[in-house]
This record gives C-alpha cells, sequence and structure tokens, in this order.
C-alpha cells in the first residue's frame, strides 16, 4: 500500500576474547553472562521485503532492547511502516515513532489492558489511545487468532513452555514410532525421526498500529504483514 515495510528485532551474539581472557577489552565493554565470554547485545531495523539492513544499534550484554530500539529512531521517517515484537513497544516508543511521520504494527501483549475509545470500527477492529507525558494519539487495535496442527518431538520446549507465551497446546496424538501422521489421503501431513506427539497450536495475537483507515489498510492485510516480520530471521 505504499509504504516501505521495516520490522526491528533484537539478537545476542558472542564476541572474541582476545588477549587477556575475561579481562579483554570487549569482556570489560560489552560483559559477559556467566560462564560465557564477551557477549553484544544488537537492534537491528530491517527491510523485510529486501532484507537488507538499514540501521542498527549494538550496546552491552544486559542492555535493554527498548533502548537499543530508541537509536534507531533517527533511521525511521515518512512513507514507512516498522513492525516489532511483544518486547519492544510502549506508550513512549509508540509516540516517538509516529514523531518521526513513520506508521508502527506492533504486538502488543495481554498486561497493556487496551481501552476501547468509541465504538468498533466497520471491520471489527477498534480505537485506543496512546498518551505519555502530555502526549496522545489515537492507534488502531486489531485481535487475531490462529490454528494449526503440528508435530513436537519428546522433550519440545514448547511443550512446557506453551503457557508462559500465551500459547495453548491441545495433544491430539501420541507416536512411539516417529512416523507422523497421516492427512487421510496417505499423505504423511507431520513427519519426524523421533517419538513425539501430533498436537494442535492455539494462539491469540492483538496487534496495536497507527494505520487507521479501514479501507486502505484492511485488518487481514496487516495481519498477515506482521507475519512477514519473520521474515528477518
Amino acid at each position: 500500500h505504499g509504504l516501505r515495510a521495516t520490522a526491528e528485532d533484537g539478537t545476542h551474539f558472542d564476541l572474541l576474547r582476545g588477549p587477556g581472557g575475561d579481562a579483554s577489552q570487549n569482556s570489560a565493554h560489552f560483559g559477559s553472562p556467566r560462564g560465557s565470554g564477551p557477549n553484544a547485545h544488537m537492534v537491528s531495523l530491517t527491510d523485510i521485503w529486501t532484507r537488507t539492513e538499514i540501521a542498527v544499534a549494538l550496546g552491552g550484554n544486559s542492555v535493554a532492547e527498548k533502548h537499543l530500539a530508541d537509536q534507531l529512531l533517527p533511521a525511521l521517517g515518512p512513507g514507512m511502516v516498522v513492525l516489532g515484537d511483544r518486547g519492544f513497544p510502549s506508550h513512549e516508543g509508540l509516540l516517538d515513532i509516529a514523531g518521526t511521520g513513520a506508521h508502527f504494527v506492533m504486538r502488543a501483549s495481554a498486561s497493556w489492558g487496551l481501552r476501547r475509545c468509541g465504538r468498533p470500527l466497520a471491520d471489527g477492529t477498534y480505537l485506543t489511545k496512546l498518551s505519555f507525558r502530555g502526549r496522545t494519539m489515537k492507534a488502531r487495535v486489531i485481535e487475531f487468532h490462529i490454528d494449526f496442527v503440528t508435530h513436537l518431538a519428546a522433550g519440545d520446549p514448547l511443550l512446557t513452555g506453551a503457557a508462559a507465551a500465551g500459547i495453548v497446546i491441545t495433544i491430539l496424538t501420541t507416536d512411539d514410532t516417529g512416523t507422523g501422521t497421516g492427512d487421510g489421503n496417505g499423505a504423511a501431513a507431520c513427519q519426524s525421526d523421533a517419538p513425539g506427539v501430533t498436537v494442535q497450536v492455539s494462539q491469540t495475537f492483538t496487534l496495536i498500529t497507527s494505520l487507521l483507515d479501514t479501507a486502505a489498510f484492511p485488518a487481514a492485510g496487516i495481519a498477515a504483514l506482521y507475519g512477514d516480520r519473520w521474515s528477518i530471521e
């Protein structure tokens, strides 16, 4: 729809120890997790379709992603939309992004407790208000749900950590042979080399965006755009 789609995301990566072991310059500057060598924290702003880096912010291992993301604001501007996962948005941060002239599509966690402003919009989405230190703006909230069936190996972290991520896991069948399950037409729907379980994964997403025009920016298109965020991985 005429906007350059970008995403910001963070990662940690190990650095060379260099001479001096734990006393190296990298360890002193970036820090070292316990039992590890020097480790840096980076947040990048990436064009999600060309997969090119627009800007990066680099800091110590313990530097918060939000602090690094704030350093990327000068790279934003009109004609852009920036996507981000639950760890990035804050009222202050979203107002700062809007202040650059760029738009945002960010996933909000349940803790936001978004309040509706007025009646639902024509497509079922609704407006909310963002405020921080005298600044305020309206934003649009889009909620959607996904379900899919997949095969997980025994001991997969998703089986034990799903609840913390807001994911509902329903075990459909157990698989002691590791061959997966079929689709009823002789084709294997899920394949695995190890025993595990076939599960249904259900998850609800809440997106908050500055794209308010329901005709120009349909909710389904914004939900699909958020899915494209993962292309930067």
